[in-house]
Formats: structure tokens, C-alpha cells, sequence
């Protein structure tokens, strides 16, 4: 958690990685790639290319150590293997783009994490970390009262509510290791209800069972008993709740879609237009791969399928 000096302990991160840590995540943030843009293009001068390749060269410099960069070449090695099915692919250039971004993320991601958990620990990191997604969650809390506090079509500030909530699953996670007693609770409860905000399912749902399983791994054999009562008790609840409520009226908005399929009824307009666009893009991925058992080459995917989205990508696919 700190460095001795000749001028004494120093605690937490020093000026330079400080402002280098700060700068590679608004670097991931606002930019994410190398590839120019022209909204960034000034006077010929690709400035998201520069602040990019600035970065993974700070990155390098303060990370460059024998046993990093062989770690960090094992690391390289599947997204290189990855980029080999450029060759076969109907879009290289959407695969060289999509290449090109792994390869930065996972490099300077990797660089960063790997300096401050040397110098300074895990928890030190994981505490950068939440006060970060902390911040960022006060940022969109202040764009939203602005343009929109519960309207999903409104920008979480950068992303939009999907990305948002994990990132927010992130800040839980890590609240959870960082903090003790009250300040965990209280930690846990604003960035699950940062997430319960952008009322997207699967982040709700992956959120609650990981909590879930915390409390029980953690618990002894009382506190599970309590943990059974609590889901049990809950889960009647909101089934009483989806079967005497009018949630058509779509006044709960997307949360209603969790109550109906708990209740059973999975007619509803509202969740079949929810799930019918994710479930095509399944079915078809599916019947890709039986036609290409050895991939459709990197970017390809986009050349078979017609997702209606710009730019197209598989809507919470991996």
C-alpha cells in the first residue's frame, strides 16, 4: 500500500502512475482503439492514434522487467493465433480493427495491473479501482438528472446501460474485497442499485445470484438457514407481485419482464420483443458454426448475419 523512500513512506500511487493510470483508463474509455478516427483528425494528425500508442509506451516503460515481458508475450500468443483467421475472412478489415483493439486492451491493461499489483498489492489495485468506477458513477448520475435520469435511450454518461451495469458489477465485486463492516454494506448497496438503474436483466441477475453465493460461502451454517429464508421469502414475493400487479402497463418499465417469467408467463409483447432479437442472433451463430467448423475468420460473423444494428455486432454474444 505504500513505498519507503529516502524522503519517507509515500502511501497510495506516487504523481507518475497516478496520472498514467488515469490517462490509460480515459484512453480505454473515450477511444478503445488505435485505428484513426476523423472525429479526432486534426490538421492530419490522428490525435487518438497518438494518445494511444503514448500510452502503451508509457505503459511498457514503466513495466518493462524481464519476467513481464514474458508474461506478457504468453498473453499476446491466443489474440495472434486469433488474428491468423484474418486470412479466411470475408471483412479483414473489420477483423484487423476488432484485432487491434484486443491487442491494445489486453496489453496495456495487463502492464498497468501487473505494475500496481508488484508495487503496491491486489487491494491497493482493487481500491483504485472502486473509487474509479465510484467517480464514474457519480458522473453519469449527473449527466442523466441532465438528459434523462430514467430513460434508457440516455447515455450512462459514456456507455450504455448493458456496459454500464458491468461495469457497476465490477465496482460491487471489488467493494466486497476491499471494504469491512458498514462500508462494504454500504458500497454494495449503491452500485446494486447503480445497477438495478440501467434495469438490465442479465447484470440483475448475475449480480443477485453472485451476492447470493457470497453470503453463503461466507456464512456458517445459521447464517445459511438465513440466506434460504431470505431468497425463499423473496422469490414468493415477487411472485405474488407478477401475479396481482398490472405490469403490462409497463410502469415497472423492463423490470416487469424478471416478474413475468418467475410467474410463468412469458407471452407478454414486452419480453418477447426483449429476448426475440438475442435469440435469432443465437440460432444463427449456431447454424454458423455447423457450417464453419473452423470459424468464419475474425470480423466475419458481421458478413453472415444482418443484425440491423450500426455498427452490427452480436448483441450480448461472446
Amino acid at each position: 500500500k505504500g513505498m519507503n523512500s529516502s524522503a519517507g513512506g509515500v502511501r497510495g500511487l506516487p504523481a507518475f502512475d497516478a496520472i498514467l493510470f488515469t490517462g490509460a483508463g480515459l484512453a480505454l474509455l473515450f477511444i478503445g482503439s488505435w485505428v484513426p478516427y476523423d472525429r479526432l483528425n486534426i490538421s492530419g494528425v490522428p490525435l487518438d492514434t497518438v494518445v494511444v500508442a503514448a500510452t502503451v509506451l508509457l505503459a511498457t516503460l514503466s513495466s518493462i522487467r524481464p519476467h513481464v515481458l514474458r508474461m506478457l508475450a504468453i498473453l499476446q500468443i491466443p489474440l495472434l493465433l486469433l488474428g491468423i483467421t484474418i486470412v479466411w475472412s470475408p471483412l479483414p478489415d473489420v477483423g484487423f480493427d476488432n484485432l487491434t483493439s484486443l491487442i491494445f486492451t489486453s496489453f496495456t491493461v495487463f502492464l498497468l495491473f501487473n505494475t500496481v499489483i508488484e508495487k503496491y498489492g491486489d487491494r491497493e489495485l482493487a481500491r483504485v479501482l472502486v473509487i474509479f468506477l465510484a467517480l464514474y458513477l457519480l458522473a453519469a448520475v449527473v449527466y442523466k438528472l441532465q438528459f434523462g435520469f430514467f430513460n434508457r435511450q440516455v447515455l450512462f454518461f459514456l456507455n450504455g446501460p448493458i456496459v454500464f451495469a458491468r461495469f457497476m458489477s465490477v465496482g460491487l465485486i471489488l467493494s466486497i474485497y476491499v471494504f469491512r463492516g458498514y462500508f462494504r454494506i454500504i458500497a454494495a448497496v449503491i452500485f446494486f442499485a447503480a445497477i438495478a438503474w440501467t434495469e438490465s436483466k442479465g447484470p440483475i441477475l448475475a449480480a443477485t445470484g453472485t451476492l447470493l453465493a457470497i453470503a453463503w460461502l461466507t456464512s456458517g451454517s445459521r447464517g445459511r438457514w438465513a440466506v434460504i429464508f431470505a431468497c425463499s421469502a423473496a422469490v414468493i414475493s415477487v411472485v405474488i407481485v407478477a401475479q396481482y400487479y398490472d405490469i403490462s402497463t409497463r410502469q415497472i418499465g423492463r423490470l416487469a419482464i424478471l416478474l413475468n417469467l418467475l410467474s410463468g408467463d412469458s407471452t407478454l409483447p414486452m419480453l418477447i420483443e426483449s429476448n426475440s432479437g438475442r435469440t435469432n442472433l443465437w440460432g444463427r451463430t449456431i447454424d454458423i458454426i455447423l457450417a464453419h467448423p473452423f470459424g468464419v475468420g475474425l470480423g466475419g460473423w458481421t458478413h453472415y448475419v444482418d443484425t440491423g444494428y450500426d455498427p452490427p455486432y452480436p448483441h450480448n454474444l461472446f
